[in-house]
């Protein structure tokens, strides 16, 4: 968990320093944004390295791995001598960040059951989300104190913090595969997990929540302290409120996870995006959005969010007989490519206005119930269908 701390702490500390950034390398919002998209496509490709490697050399050696290169990373951006160079170890240190995305639920899957899975997950996102509350306050005052630099210096620091628990405190849950990394086998394991229906219906949910969170964290700076003339050592007081939104969701359903459905979870999480996206569009449309009317409506969707990322994820890894491992990057890289959508998207539409934060998440709320339709189809024609045969 606090490798997944430090790995989210990447993104949301140094939020406050985006607008910032245009000033000290002297390029355009647009260009400074790269930072954001480019660490997560470094993210979303570094999964599909972690997860065969963690299913050759295990899940303990393959974090070991990633925590160090993390820590090499943020400390080289740090030292970042202009725009292009902090991009470029952006890059890598997000795909070092992937180790922890691909084993932590790899651990989750080969340790639990499915209700209990529902009931760790939650209790993971409850740690996890201290950090995206804290991270922005911490890097606005980091930013005002230290500067922009600051932030990536705490986060090696942190990084070396989290490889010494992960050294002491991490047990091996996975059987080492010497074939793992033969190209027939990762082709195999590949089909095998992407051409089952089901494993892409219960990740584009995930992945297209997160393509409307991460729109809001690349272009959610802009707009409170560009556009709404929000202080940037503020911005942490309404970034913490979503997130402290989030946080309660997943403590609802903590304490749910036992009496309602995975599938019921599932089916609130498509109403709250949808009533988040719409509240968002309403609100620019109308002229009315005021900083604390959008926290409204971007809590609304991050607690949409926090129900299906408790349920979905687990159920995609189970969908598919392919190796643990090779199954979670596939589903972490996929999802993650939804973040990348939604960061890009409203960096291209970027124009001053709330319009393009609005619109990423009208559309990644349909998307959501697009993907909860489609799984609760697929699992009920495989229900008819085993009832017919046997």
């Amino acid at each position: 968990m606090l490798a997944s701390t430090v790995s989210i702490l990447a993104t949301d500390l140094y939020t406050p320093s985006l607008p910032r950034l245009t000033e000290v390398f002297g390029r355009s919002a647009e260009t400074v944004q790269l930072t954001m998209t480019c660490n997560l496509a470094g993210f979303a490709f570094g999964q599909l390295l972690f997860g065969p490697l963690s299913d050759r050399f295990g899940r303990r050696p393959s974090m070991l791995l990633g925590l160090t290169l993390f820590c090499l990373f943020s400390v080289l951006c740090a030292q970042a001598w202009s725009i292009e160079s902090l991009i470029a170890f952006r890059v890598f240190q997000g795909i070092a960040a992937a180790c922890e995305a691909v084993i932590g639920f790899a651990v989750i899957k080969e340790l639990y059951g499915e209700a209990e899975g529902v009931k760790v997950v939650a209790i993971y996102s409850m740690v996890i989300a201290a950090a995206p509350a804290l991270g922005p306050v911490l890097g606005g005052q980091m930013l005002v104190q230290f500067g922009w630099e600051s932030n990536f210096w705490l986060l090696g620091g942190l990084a070396l913090l989290a490889l010494a628990a992960c050294w002491r405190f991490l047990i091996e849950t996975g059987r080492p595969d010497r074939t793992a990394l033969r190209p027939t086998r990762l082709l195999a394991e590949a089909h095998a997990t992407l051409r089952v229906p089901a494993f892409w219906l219960y990740t584009v949910g995930p992945a297209a929540s997160l393509g409307g969170l991460f729109a809001y964290v690349t272009e959610g700076p802009f707009v409170f302290i560009r556009q709404m003339g929000i202080p940037a050592e503020e911005f942490g007081y309404y970034h913490g409120t979503i997130v402290g939104i989030f946080f309660a969701t997943n403590l609802l359903v903590n304490r749910l996870s036992e009496r309602v459905s995975g599938n019921t979870l599932l089916r609130c999480g498509s109403v709250l995006a949808l009533a988040g996206g719409g509240l968002a569009v309403v609100l620019v449309a109308s002229a009315t959005a005021s900083p604390w009317s959008l926290v409204m409506a971007l809590g609304l969707f991050v607690s949409s969010l926090a129900l299906i990322y408790a349920v979905a994820p687990l159920k995609a890894l189970r969908s598919t007989t392919a190796a643990t491992g090779m199954a979670a990057s596939w589903r972490g890289c996929l999802e993650m490519c939804g973040a990348i959508a939604g960061s890009a998207g409203v960096m291209a539409l970027h124009d001053g206005t709330l319009w393009p934060l609005a619109i990423l998440l009208a559309v990644s709320a349909l998307v959501v119930v697009a993907g909860d339709v489609g799984a609760r189809r697929t699992s009920r024609s495989a229900e008819l269908s085993v009832s017919s045969t046997s």
